[in-house]
């Protein structure tokens, strides 16, 4: 069976490169199809006309980065892609490997010659990474319809890794417990704080034991949910061990049982009702009249037991009644002429002892057939009931709190005897009077007839009201009121509880009036500040400190003491005057917080935050002063400093690297070319030879750029011309700005008068300068677009009466946000996310030209451009030119 070409699309613009490769394929033509695109553009045009078994592509290509030809989304590679580079750069092969190449080369003589072989392995590595995705999405495919099924029947699965106290939640359990993912720290403990705090105990228990006697963990408890609703949950799970014993993961499931909990609850509850029931409940059958079911209140007045009364009938317990008398009392019930029957008969007990009942009786349904439902009152118990209503009334009577009973209407009806005591009014005053005519003093008619509607609806109202006695006399008196309801549930009067507390209210004035809650709360918050690490000091408008937290004391240690008279600035500087633009009075006048840093003769840099205490009427009468102390930060700053020179020295080393491998790549393989042809007896090739020359006179130029750059800068400062320090600096820069698109205008004249610097300096300046831009380029257009431009102008100004060279470096990249342009030249900020700059590189160009006598301003919109605009001293003015 003939075997498919192996189909490479090669995408490098470096021809001894593609020259190379291939030849390192012709002992293998028979199973290899190369195509070569020499740009970006061309290798997606042939992508799109036949997808490649493999790509091998240069990671610097004229029109882009190699990477490019990788789509976005990385899952819809169909081909894999090997990223070459010149020389090796790590985080190029990071910045690829992450994009989704499938791996990097780096170019080299050896590597080119076992390319055939490496190819075959990445394909191999393609079939086998692309069948593991196919797998992966099969699985996700398995999960999703698990999750369904557990979605339906409310059951979720976890996992609890007892070694690392990790905790796994399937999604359904996070929807049981509605509990959001990404704010949940799955662990045991956290677990145990979603049940119901009643039952917390009793889980944990149940769970520990289980590891401990290696048994089953089933369980039902609750859960409480956020808006106070509670849920019911059954966990089961099992726990590995490991052969010493040691429980290492647990497994186990999770599932709502709220809905059928609450129907069995809702079950158990009315048969708890039934049983519980003061009256004898009887179930017996329609047709045998056999007892099917009687509760615990029959088992005992009656005397028999539960299974005894299942093999009686209602005639076994009353003796008045025969089979026929009681056929016919029932009959209307069978026929459905009556819903229920009432009447009166006689229980016997088992010891054969008599008692009066009261019986309701109606034909229901049990168990899917016809049976009697037997409700008896107990007259016995009804007469105790009477005798108890007796007792109360007297209780009432005889009660040391007014009790005071009204009809639904509100008319009095009933006061105890403690109520003429206390009020001195008496029966014949108050009874027939409604219950406003004792209305509280203090309180309006409409809250009156708010407490009213409260228990009118069947609410209880308490409170503590202010009444006046018959004499005048004003008192304090505790109030409850509750309405009374009737056997049907209706309300039929109104009970008032009330209480003389005028002794307690007069103690509670006595306690409120004490300053010993303030006392705490105030010793509570100067704990609080006190334990805050950094200084705190109150200041008042006449910069007094007035207050100091512990950390401010031990940081002035004796300087501040307090009942005697401290300025900051006397703190602070030892000055006995304010000092110029005092940040703290400035907070005073502009009601806002203010933030400053310097440093304090001690040789420490704090950074200093105030704030406005408002008070009365917004007015400020007090400031916070906050300090933190930075001189550590200072010192990391300034290692973050010589981190940020050695990382401009590795970028100058990468760009000088770029830009000296790939000529002499080019020479070597052209020279190898040379010798292959010799041994061949051809002639010899000379636009092979002229490509050698060219690409030697570039190295050679480059390297006359760079001891240009890295020149002394201790020597003495010389005549420079700003057209060659700026070819010198594009020497490094150029190539890789026009690598990533972006096109650079330079409108320099040549016969610009010079000015006196140290040239390394400036190019460090103005290397900076495009650096800066060319992020904030590449920000805005990470792609190819018209407007992906920096634009260089340089010309002869007065500035000052003195003549001056104007350098303006114009982008229309990101731009810097208003409120952040006036901080650009502090040092240490920056506008890059972190770890993308120091934020000393615009600083240090502004001292450099300052040391000049130059000038550097910025001028930036953002979203549109950034304008730099540099100015320095001519070094002699022109005569006669």
């Amino acid at each position: 069976m003939t075997q498919k070409k192996m189909n490479i699309l090669l995408v490098e613009n470096e021809k001894p490169h593609v020259e190379l490769i291939i030849r390192s394929f012709e002992d293998h033509i028979h199973e290899v199809s190369i195509t070569v695109a020499h740009t970006l553009r061309a290798a997606r045009e042939r992508v799109a006309e036949c997808i490649p078994d493999i790509a091998i592509v240069d990671y610097n290509l004229p029109d882009g980065k190699g990477i490019g030809l990788i789509p976005g989304n990385k899952e819809k590679l169909s081909y894999p892609v090997v990223i070459m580079t010149g020389y090796g750069d790590e985080q190029a092969a990071v910045r690829a490997m992450k994009a989704g190449a499938l791996d990097y080369l780096v170019k080299s003589k050896e590597m080119f010659a076992d390319l055939p072989r490496i190819c075959r392995r990445f394909i191999r590595e393609w079939n086998y990474i692309t069948e593991r995705r196919n797998l992966i999405k099969s699985l996700q495919e398995s999960k999703q319809r698990l999750e369904q099924a557990e979605r339906i029947a409310k059951l979720g699965h976890w996992e609890l890794d007892l070694v690392t106290n990790t905790l796994y939640w399937s999604d359904e359990i996070y929807r049981i417990f509605d509990i959001d993912p990404k704010k949940f720290k799955a662990s045991y403990e956290a677990f145990l704080e979603t049940v119901h705090p009643e039952d917390r105990e009793r889980v944990n228990t149940a769970y520990t034991d289980s590891l401990k006697n290696k048994t089953l963990y089933d369980i039902e408890h609750r859960l409480l949910m956020k808006d106070g609703a509670v849920k019911f949950v059954r966990e089961k799970c099992t726990t590995e061990y490991d052969p010493q014993g040691i429980p290492l993961r647990s497994l186990g499931i999770v599932q709502d049982i709220t809905e059928q909990k609450l129907a069995t609850d809702l079950i158990m509850g009315f048969a708890e009702v039934l049983d519980n029931s003061s009256n004898e409940i009887y179930i017996f059958d329609a047709k045998t009249l056999l007892f099917i079911h009687v509760n615990k209140t029959a088992v005992i007045n009656t005397g028999y037991s539960l299974a005894e009364l299942r093999r009686l009938t209602p005639l076994d317990l009353k003796p008045e009644f025969t089979s026929e008398s009681f056929d016919t009392l029932i009959e209307p019930l069978r026929t459905g002429a009556k819903g229920n029957i009432h009447f009166s008969a006689v229980h016997r007990r088992k010891d054969g002892t008599l008692y009066n009942i009261e019986v309701n009786l109606q034909l229901s349904t049990f168990e899917h057939s016809p049976a009697f439902v037997a409700n008896i009152v107990d007259s016995t118990e009804r007469r105790k009931a009477e005798n108890e209503i007796l007792k109360l009334s007297r209780a009432i009577e005889q009660s040391p709190s007014v009790i005071i009973i009204t009809d639904p209407k509100g008319i009095i009806e009933y006061v105890n005897p403690v109520f003429t005591g206390i009020t001195g009014y008496t029966n014949e005053d108050i009874l027939g009077q409604h219950l406003e005519f004792l209305k509280p003093e203090g309180i309006s008619s409409k809250e009156y007839r708010q407490l009213w509607q409260t228990v009118a609806s069947g609410d209880i109202w308490k409170g503590e009201l202010c009444a006046r006695k018959k004499t005048g006399e004003f008192y304090w008196e505790s109030v409850f009121i509750s309405p009374v309801r009737n056997a049907e549930g209706v309300i039929a009067n109104f009970l008032a509880v009330k209480e003389d507390i005028t002794e307690r209210k007069q103690m509670e004035i006595v306690l409120l009036e004490s300053e010993s809650n303030y006392r705490k709360l105030s010793s509570q918050f100067n704990a609080l500040l006190d334990a805050i690490e950094k200084p705190l000091i109150l200041l008042s408008p006449e910069l007094e400190i007035l207050w100091e937290n512990r950390a401010a004391k031990i940081i002035f240690e004796k300087k501040i003491h307090n009942g005697k008279e401290h300025q900051c600035y006397n703190v602070w500087f030892h000055r006995s005057v304010p000092c110029e633009g005092c940040l703290v009075q400035k907070c005073f006048q502009t009601g806002k917080t203010e933030n400053t840093q310097f440093f304090t003769p001690d040789n420490r840099f704090w950074d200093i935050k105030v704030f406005p205490v408002k008070e009365e009427e917004n007015k400020i009468n007090h400031v916070i002063m906050v300090a933190s102390d930075m001189t550590e930060e200072l010192l990391a700053r300034e290692k973050s400093l010589r981190a940020g020179q050695l990382a401009t020295i590795g970028e100058l080393a990468a760009s000088v690297a770029h830009e000296i491998n790939n000529p002499i790549y080019g020479v070597i393989n052209c020279a190898e070319l040379l010798i292959m042809d010799s041994l061949r007896g051809k002639k010899m090739d000379h636009d092979m030879v002229n490509m050698i020359i060219k690409e030697s006179q570039r190295i050679a130029n480059v390297t006359k750029c760079l001891l240009s750059f890295v020149r002394d800068t201790d020597e003495e400062k010389i005549k420079c011309s700003v057209h060659e320090l700026f070819a010198d600096t594009l020497t490094f820069s150029g190539t890789i700005m026009r690598k990533e698109g972006i096109n650079l205008k330079i409108r320099i004249p040549e016969n610009l008068p010079k000015i006196i610097v140290h040239p390394q300096r400036i190019q460090q300046v103005f290397l900076n300068i495009l650096n800066n831009s060319r992020y904030a380029l590449n920000e805005k257009y990470p792609n190819q677009h018209k407007n992906k431009i920096i634009d260089i102008t340089a010309s002869e100004i007065l500035l000052n009466e003195a003549p001056h060279i104007k350098i303006v470096f114009h982008d229309r990249g990101a731009g810097i946000p208003h409120d952040k342009l006036e901080k650009a030249l502090t040092p240490f900020f920056t506008t890059k996310p972190k770890g993308k700059g120091t934020g000393l590189g615009l600083s240090i160009c502004n001292d450099i030209i300052n040391n000049y006598n130059g000038t550097l301003e910025i001028e930036s919109r953002e979203g549109h451009f950034t304008k730099i605009k540099i100015t320095l001293p001519i070094a002699e003015t022109r005569k006669g030119e």
